[in-house]
């Protein structure tokens, strides 16, 4: 066992002056074969130093992080000091899933304690569940033992092997915590081993509705011994777009039978939601679908892809995109920029139409992204602009309609280079329109920058 004693640095969602906040953090990790490290990702998100200390052991030293995988909250790092490695022993997976009512240890430093700290829980569940960190719908299990800060990324034992890493609790619940399972984990693995990085998860974006009501079966021609779900829309850039349409009924993928409420067997008297199929899966690999498609039961077959969701479910590790123009501050919608009404009342707080983005819209194109007006910088150039344009959705520039935040400086920077036009107008999703001289916009921008103690006009990945 090793202890983990970090200085987390989190940037501020809006992090366009560079403001960040900076705290100590501890919990838990393991070593594993080859000297690596497995901890959890949430442990060292926005971190800018990682020191590793081990158990009994004074001396903490610096950690570097090999691999990240946000959507199954994992990590892997390693300690390039080769003394770290004296006297120390990798631990073993336990590949087989435990069965509910299992006795479990739970291994680590909870609270921040410097003492190893052991506790027995029992498997209460093996479920899909969703990962806080990245909302990740994938794998877990249950069990009544309480997960606590400092906990996480410990190993969960069963019989001296790995069954499994602590990665979350439950608030205002007494005696529950989830530890991620050796199949995520080995899936975590095995990614890296067969692609030399992380690739992720696949995505199966669609909506769908249970087939559990006799009438609408009989609507659909389906026979008593025929169950399934009813997909009632196929995200566009999803490539199952290409095989998949509205009403149509899938009865089972690669050869698992799907039930009218969307579950599957998994193991006796348990069962899994249809998703997991695909989440065994890598990003390339392919599906097959039962499907029956006006009364006619056929197969197809697919590639799987992982694009992201309209409005991002996370950007950790990252600073926002932002741009300014005119004292504009154009920046992308994600969850992150939602939370800023409250991570936990954010979706009655924030903008209805932001929400309803954040929770129904489906990507129309694999890079598209919804640009929104973050703020507006006071200077005599924007001087009139009405408050309603904060977070509006910018729809088009001089007509042109915005693809995502990169379309959007490449557009200004044609326009404002260009002779024949001496003036952008951006319109909003909302018909809101302002004007801006691309002269005074030039002109303004140091003035605004300084004003507001800015380094730059753009984020990185734009200048």
């Amino acid at each position: 066992m090793i202890i983990f004693k970090q200085e987390l640095c989190e940037h501020l969602v809006f992090g366009i002056c560079g403001t960040k906040r900076h705290f100590p953090t501890v919990l838990s990790g393991f070593i594993i074969n080859d000297r690596r490290i497995l901890s959890n990702a949430h442990a060292v998100s926005n971190s800018s130093v990682i020191r590793i200390q081990k158990h009994g052991d004074t001396r903490k030293y610096p950690g570097r992080i090999l691999h990240i995988a946000h959507e199954c909250d994992l990590v892997m790092l390693t300690v390039d000091d080769k003394q770290f490695w004296n006297n120390v022993n990798s631990l073993i997976f336990n590949e087989i899933l435990p069965e509910l009512q299992d006795s479990i240890l739970i291994v680590g430093y909870p609270i921040g304690g410097d003492n190893l700290s052991v506790t027995k829980g029992v498997v209460s569940r093996v479920c899909m569940s969703t990962y806080s960190h990245s909302l990740e719908y994938l794998l877990s299990i249950q069990i009544d033992a309480a997960i606590n800060p400092g906990n996480s990324g410990g190993p969960a034992f069963q019989d001296k092997k790995v069954v499994g890493i602590s990665f979350q609790g439950m608030n205002n619940v007494q005696s529950i915590g989830y530890i991620i399972p050796v199949l995520v984990i080995k899936h975590f693995l095995d990614d890296i081993q067969l692609h030399g990085k992380y690739t992720g998860f696949p995505r199966m974006v669609f909506h769908y509705q249970s087939m559990e009501n006799y009438s609408f079966r009989k609507y659909l021609k389906l026979n008593d011994d025929q169950h399934g779900i009813l997909i009632t829309a196929v995200e566009p850039a999803c490539i199952l777009n290409k095989i998949l349409k509205k009403d149509d009924v899938i009865t089972g993928i690669d050869e698992k039978s799907i039930a009218d409420d969307g579950t599957i067997d998994f193991r006796r008297g348990e069962r899994l939601s249809f998703i997991h199929l695909s989440k065994i899966k890598f990003v390339g690999d392919e599906i097959t679908f039962t499907i029956i498609r006006e009364g006619k039961e056929m197969k197809l077959t697919s590639l799987l892809d992982n694009n992201s969701a309209l409005v991002p479910l996370h950007s950790h590790d990252k600073r926002p995109d932002y741009l300014i123009y005119g004292g504009i501050v154009f920046t992308v919608l994600t969850r992150f920029y939602l939370y800023e009404w409250g991570f936990i009342n954010w979706k009655q707080k924030a903008p209805r139409h932001l929400v309803n983005l954040a929770l129904n819209g489906m990507l129309e194109e694999p890079d598209q992204q919804i640009v929104v007006i973050n703020r507006v910088l006071v200077d005599e150039i924007n001087y009139g602009i009405e408050p309603s344009v904060i977070d509006a959705i910018l729809k088009t520039v001089n007509g042109i309609e915005i693809k995502n935040i990169k379309h959007l400086a490449n557009v200004i920077d044609q326009i404002s280079n260009s002779k024949e036009n001496t003036f952008i107008r951006f319109e909003t999703q909302s018909k809101s329109i302002i004007v801006v001289s691309c002269e005074d916009a030039k002109q303004s921008e140091e003035r605004i920058l300084t004003q507001n103690s800015i380094p730059h006009a753009r984020s990185e990945n734009l200048r």
